[in-house]
């Protein structure tokens, strides 16, 4: 397998993004120990209020595209063994692999055992597609085909790709030629 290039990280939107809500606090990274058997950074994050989409490409690139979602109970994000070690073994086999990191919801909006406030999760699945529409966008510089762009995401990560299979005509909030892209 080629070795993948080290990940570009690239903001979804040009500026403040759509639905915006006052974080809590500053974004977070909160860094463990490695995993037995598993080397390399064990990172979560947290407070996440600007989402971005860290690429990371093939050396022998095969077309095809994967948006990895990590999971987090989207209190937080998994954003190493949930995203980038997934991402860097998928660069290897050939395939593009994006993470996404998205809007978390802040602590300040969470009741237990109540769901997410509704323009919580309006942000994050606008994040979401808003990836998609990215990938699309930009395809011919990744050299990705954009008809071979597939999602996978883990716990919250899983339940937010299961909205975007189902949502994914929902209208870009934010008026511009990668909105134009389709998600």
């Amino acid at each position: 397998m080629a070795e993948p290039t080290m990940p570009v990280e690239i903001p979804l939107w040009p500026q403040e993004p759509p639905f915006a809500f006052p974080p809590d606090a500053d974004e977070r990274i909160t860094e463990r120990p490695a995993r037995p058997g598993r080397p390399g950074p064990n990172r979560s994050v947290e407070y996440v209020s600007m989402p971005t989409l860290a690429v990371h490409t093939s050396a022998r690139p095969n077309g095809t595209a994967m948006l990895v979602y990590p999971g987090g109970g989207y209190r937080y994000l998994e954003i190493d063994k949930e995203g980038h070690h997934i991402a860097a073994w998928l660069a290897r086999a050939g395939i593009t692999a994006a993470v996404v990191k998205y809007r978390t919801c802040p602590p300040s909006r969470r009741q237990e055992g109540r769901p997410m406030p509704p323009e919580i999760f309006r942000a994050i699945l606008a994040d979401g597609l808003r990836a998609v529409r990215l990938m699309r966008h930009r395809a011919p510089e990744w050299d990705i085909a954009p008809d071979r762009i597939g999602v996978m995401g883990f716990s919250a990560g899983g339940h937010l790709v299961a909205h975007l299979a189902t949502g994914y005509d929902e209208a870009d909030p934010v008026a511009d030629e990668i909105g134009a892209a389709g998600a």
